[in-house]
Order: C-alpha cells, then structure tokens, then sequence
C-alpha cells in the first residue's frame, strides 16, 4: 500500500516535471551566457589590441619623424624658427609625402658624402701613421 493518495501523486509527478524542466532552462541559459560574455570579452580584449597598435604604430612613426627631422637640420648646417615651422607643416599638419621624400634624399645625401670624408681622414691618418 501507498502512502500517497492519487492527489498527492499527481502533484509530485508535475514537480518533479517543472524541476526538470527548470534545471534544462537554467542549463541551456547559462550556457548562452558563458558564450555570450566569452564572445564580448573577446571582442574587447581584441578592440583593445587594435586601439594599441594603432596608438604603437603613430608614436613609432612620430620617433622616425623626428629623426628625419634632426638629420635635414644637420645636413642644412643649422635652422631658423621659419625653418623649423616649416618642417612641422610638412610632416606633422599637412604630411606631404613628396616633400618628405626629397628631405630624405637630401639627408641620406648628406650622410654619405659625410662617410667619404670621414672615411677619407681616416685613411690620410693611417697613412700619416706609417711613415
């Protein structure tokens, strides 16, 4: 013999049913949120990553400016303050490439007629040494 009566049976039956029930839902749910906030983390960390190169990329290329920069003032022998605010607009406010390939050339240029001397005294001192 039972100790529950029909009633009691019925409304144990449908518990057990909405628990089950409750459990698949709660599981499927979190499921969707673990993805969902793995894919929105994801999406940060990357977004991040390219907002960092980006910033990497800019401040590396200001480094390469300024290097240009010091190189044309050396190679001219010195500059003035028109000088020099002239070579901020060319490769800071309207960034003329042309321009700023001419000034390459014209630095590369001063360095290597700079090496054939250098490597001229040196050669002269070498021999002045052996006599």
């Amino acid at each position: 013999m039972s100790i529950l009566t029909d009633g009691q049976r019925v409304w144990l039956r449908v518990a057990r049913n909405d628990i089950r029930a409750e459990k698949r839902i709660w599981a499927d749910y979190s499921n969707r949120c673990k993805v969902f906030s793995l894919l929105v983390g994801m999406g940060v960390v990357c977004s991040l990553s390219v907002w960092g190169n980006i910033e990497l990329w800019k401040s590396k290329r200001q480094y390469a400016d300024d290097a240009l920069k010091f190189r044309v003032i050396r190679s001219w022998g010195g500059c003035n303050a028109k000088t020099i605010l002239w070579l901020n607009d060319v490769f800071d406010i309207r960034r003329d490439e042309e321009t700023i390939e001419w000034l390459r050339q014209e630095a590369d240029g001063y360095d290597r007629d700079l090496k054939a001397v250098s490597d001229s005294l040196m050669q002269d001192k070498i021999r002045q040494q052996g006599e």
